[in-house]
């Protein structure tokens, strides 16, 4: 089954489970969930519907399991809020939470930014989860990814063990770094040097009121964009660049300064600790208006990527 279970308690255990059929699914669930339950852990099951009846239908009665249920909105900032959220057990007392819990692995670079992040996010917690892949009908890069993202990986039949995984802040810094080179290779319809939050509105809504975005979303793109600039002209190093593809339906951003930027690619991922519920830090509240948001370093500075995409 997977990894030892009596052991090793303090601090978090993130653990995949790789499986390519429901009976290796269950040899390893089912005992995970049970050996939490005995041994007083808080244990809870997170999965999909189809692998909640098999679940279910196999525990034994005595098991304390209870259900972690995600709404239709599922995505990776409100799983890490729902994951932040375990640790009210562990203030209440329970000296360690076990979750056997499911993600969705699309969009993937999404989901793998969110598994990348909570090896650090969640470091100093006492939370052990198990992270369930089907291997029979998810593609071969994302199990790939899944091996860098999980300090563990097992499979029944194997001892847990270590593989492929990469530190959490260089995997994430050289996926969005990756991708905004792709970008780069494109011309932009817009740049700017030092550009004040004024003319990098004025600019931003010539070029996206060409495109089938609403005005609510032009509106909040510029609004992140005005208050990601600030950020780099306050705590950047010169010059700040922007600039701007546009598309029929989407429109990404660049910002850029030749500074170091922060010292990790989590920023704003979580409201900043102990902030005010309604002030939860400006980066937090641009990853949750817009449709993407990527941090990265490179040789030439640091850049923040900002995506508005019109709403299916």
């Amino acid at each position: 089954m997977a990894g030892s279970t009596t052991a090793d308690r303090r601090g978090l255990h993130h653990e995949a489970l790789i499986y390519v059929s429901d009976e290796e699914f269950l040899a390893a669930a089912v005992p995970f969930l049970e050996e939490g339950a005995s041994n007083g852990e808080v244990t809870l099951l997170g999965v999909g519907p189809d692998l909640e009846r098999l679940v279910l239908a196999e525990v034994g009665s005595e098991a304390d399991v209870g259900l972690l249920r995600r709404g239709s909105d599922h995505e990776p900032l409100s799983a890490l809020r729902a994951t932040t959220a375990l640790h009210d057990h562990l203030r209440g007392g329970a000296t360690r939470v076990r979750l056997l819990g499911g993600i969705p692995d699309s969009p993937w670079p999404d989901w793998l930014r969110y598994e990348a992040s909570v090896n650090h996010l969640f470091a100093a917690t006492s939370l052990r989860g198990l992270c369930p892949y089907d291997a029979r009908r998810i593609p071969g890069e994302v199990l790939d990814d899944v091996e860098r993202t999980h300090p563990y990986v097992t499979a029944p039949g194997r001892a847990s063990r270590r593989l492929a995984y990469e530190d959490p802040a260089a995997l994430i810094n050289g996926r969005n770094r990756a991708a905004g080179e792709e970008l780069d290779r494109t011309a932009p319809g817009l740049e700017l040097e030092d550009p004040s939050p004024t003319m990098a509105r004025r600019t931003l809504e010539q070029i996206a009121h060409h495109t089938r975005l609403e005005d609510h979303d032009i509106d909040i793109l510029c609004l992140c964009v005005a208050a990601i600039l600030a950020n780099a002209r306050q705590h950047g190093t010169p010059p700040v660049r922007l600039r701007a593809w546009a598309s029929s339906a989407q429109i990404d951003v660049t910002i850029r300064d030749a500074g170091a930027g922060p010292a990790e690619p989590f920023v704003g991922f979580l409201p900043r600790p102990g902030s005010d519920p309604n002030d939860p830090g400006t980066m937090h509240v641009v990853y949750e208006a817009l449709s993407g948001v990527a941090l990265y370093t490179d040789d030439d500075g640091f850049t923040v990527r900002l995506t508005q995409t019109r709403a299916a």
